[in-house]
């Protein structure tokens, strides 16, 4: 929303006892009288000097009303000298976030009402932003003040007015502000991210151009809004900015987990694009603030490493699939998880003590090993920078939210077993493979000595070479927890649910066995794939052809369907961009494909990012008459709600 600036008239008031001596940007008035005089202009920054006495002066700046804005983007400039204001009809029991953006000027940002100044906000950190968070009881008109610190600055800003961004599956809440900060809690209360009065602040996301950072903290500023952060579709939040030539997009939507199998985690994503002419440098940092239920000192469960309390970093090959976080190693009553998605991994893995990362948002955080992260922890991630060329993205992609085990518990042992829910098939291989199976065993009872811990794997699974079925734990001590973990891989011969167990051994103990299943999807074969979901972002990797179901359909709609609904699709790359859909005709005389404006395209397209919203029956691929057409995909991205997609692979069709 845009605001036309209004022209000032200014008049000279003459008086037997008060000159008045207009200089712009500002207006003096000087009392050469001897009496006091009260008839001064209104102004709420002197309302508080209602007279003038004899040969005083009072000096006010002019300013631009503006009118009346809504929730959204306002964009505008403020002249040096000047103030600009706004009204805002505000409704009762609403909690409003107000920021005053500036990459020109250090903003000062005041909320009247009824005449009187009820709040104000400079800035508190690193840079001149301006935030304020209001709540009332009573409805009423607000007049917002936009105002530099300096009456000599002054430039373009964005006025943002905004409510909580709020989406839902059945387990999780995630909230989301206008700067692109979430927070994510379960549907009973029980937080996964810290926050204040249900506005996110502490977790945010740095973006990485040519070595200047930029984050979303309340006192930085990540770039230009150009697209309001707003739910789509119910399902899915999605805002963008512009940092100089850089397009900056993010989208946060649920997902399945990797070990719950639920839509119960939440796709943190962010997506750079260069709008230049010339490459960049670009990379990524992710700060999430974890708070497990009312534990602030979450302490986490890494593979191979057990529970950790201390800062700690991974790279590389280091990183596991997946990490999960917890309010209890010994006794959890919520599980947290943060994995990658295979090809999304991090180049740095950090768990760090909250304060300190905090306060380092424009420099990679260097730990300390033995620091206790038990009062206040954190994980920070890092992208590393690389060169991104004209026309061409970079997506960066963590997944947080609910993790998934199996537990077991007798009077002197409690067992949990947990691994990846299924595997997924990216570029024809499965992902994440080999994986991880981790067991943890906490004693409850008196010592337990000579614990050994053996996996049982069915055919399709195997142990990787140099690991070993059998692990002796030694004594575990009451209170103490012991945590083995196995590298598998699936060999795809045979698949489905395949069921593996890890049976506990002790002296004087009965022996355990807890069990878990894995999905292993046929990596062979050229049937269609079925994915379902209410909603969801996939890779599905080369293909020919995608049919997407209307929610609420079961059985693979037919060629003979009549209720299609265009979708939309963008292409990225070498290339000419996607013009048209052709959809089926009922008499099925015309297969349903999205088709090029320019046949003789060619074959350095990298991906097609096809959003697919409320669309039903819409199938992706080369005419029938005409298969050389279309060009094969290295990568294909489906999000949009639907109950089904049916993925033909490359050349079966």
């Amino acid at each position: 929303m845009r605001s036309k600036r209004r022209p000032y008239f200014f008049s000279i008031l003459l008086f037997t006892s008060l000159t008045i001596l207009l200089i712009i940007p500002t207006t003096t008035f000087t009392n050469t009288g001897s009496d006091l005089y009260k008839k001064i202009p209104p102004s709420e920054k002197m309302r508080e000097k209602s007279t003038l006495a004899p040969a005083k002066s009072l000096s006010f700046r002019p300013s631009a009303e503006l009118g009346e804005i809504t929730t959204g983007i306002t964009e505008g400039t403020l002249v040096a000298g000047e103030k600009n204001y706004y009204t805002f009809a505000y409704t009762a029991g609403i909690s409003i976030t107000i920021d005053l953006i500036s990459p020109e000027f250090d903003t000062f940002l005041r909320i009247y009402r009824d005449g009187a100044l009820i709040e104000e906000n400079d800035d508190g950190g690193t840079n001149t932003n301006s935030q304020i968070v209001y709540s009332s009881d009573a409805s009423g008109v607000l007049r917002i003040e936009v105002d530099s610190y300096s009456s000599s600055e002054g430039g373009a800003y964005t006025l943002q007015i905004s409510f909580p961004t709020i989406i839902s599956s059945e387990r999780l809440v995630l909230i989301a502000d206008q700067q692109g900060r979430f927070t994510l809690k379960t549907v009973d209360e029980k937080k996964m991210l810290y926050f204040d009065d249900f506005r996110p602040w502490s977790s945010w996301s740095t973006i990485v151009i040519d070595s200047q950072s930029y984050t979303n903290r309340s006192d930085s500023f990540i770039g230009i809004a150009i697209e309001a952060v707003t739910v789509i579709n119910s399902q899915r939040i999605r805002g963008a900015w512009r940092r100089d030539n850089i397009e900056i997009q993010m989208n946060l939507y649920f997902v399945r987990g990797l070990t719950s199998g639920q839509l119960d985690n939440v796709a943190i994503e962010w997506t750079l694009t260069n709008l230049d002419s010339q490459s960049h440098q670009v990379g990524f940092r992710e700060l999430l603030d974890t708070m497990i239920a009312g534990n602030d000192g979450a302490p986490f469960f890494i593979p191979e490493m057990g529970g950790q309390t201390q800062e700690l970093e991974l790279t590389g090959d280091r990183i596991p699939d997946f990490i999960q976080v917890m309010d209890d190693l010994a006794n959890p009553t919520l599980r947290g998880e943060i994995s990658f998605g295979g090809a999304h991994k991090p180049d740095i893995f950090q768990l760090a003590l909250w304060p300190d990362a905090y306060n380092l948002p424009t420099s990679e955080y260097q730990i300390t090993p033995t620091k206790s992260i038990t009062d206040d922890s954190a994980v920070h991630m890092v992208w590393n920078q690389q060169s991104l060329s004209p026309g061409h993205s970079r997506t960066f992609i963590v997944y947080y939210g609910l993790g998934g085990a199996e537990v077991v518990s007798t009077e002197e042992l409690t067992v949990t077993l947990t691994g990846p829910e299924q595997l997924s098939i990216d570029a024809s291989q499965y992902s994440p493979n080999p994986f991880n199976i981790q067991a943890n065993i906490e004693n409850i009872g008196a010592a337990a000595s000579n614990v050994v811990a053996v996996l049982t794997l069915p055919a399709g699974l195997e142990l990787m070479p140099n690991d070993e079925r059998s692990r002796s734990l030694g004594t575990i001590n009451p209170n103490q927890v012991a945590s083995p973990t196995w590298r598998v891989r699936a060999t795809g011969d045979p698949i489905g649910a395949l069921k593996y167990s890890v049976t506990i051994t002790s002296n004087g103990l009965e022996p355990i066995t807890i069990e878990r299943i894995i999905r292993v999807p046929d990596i062979t074969d050229t049937s269609p794939i079925i994915i379902e979901s209410g909603y969801e972002k996939r890779e599905i990797g080369s293909i020919s052809a995608i049919l997407l179901l209307p929610q609420g359909q079961g059985p693979l709609v037919t060629r003979e369907r009549e209720t299609f609904i265009a979708a939309s699709a963008e292409m990225t790359g070498a290339g000419s961009p996607i013009s048209r859909i052709v959809r089926f005709k009922p008499s099925g005389a015309t297969t349903d494909f999205l088709t090029l404006n320019d046949a003789s395209a060619d074959n350095q397209i990298v991906n097609i990012f096809w959003v697919a919203e409320n669309t039903m029956g819409v199938v992706i691929g080369p005419p029938l008459n005409n298969p050389g057409s279309l060009p094969k995909y290295k990568l294909l991205y489906v999000e949009g709600p639907f109950s089904a997609v049916m993925v033909r692979p490359w050349g079966i069709y």
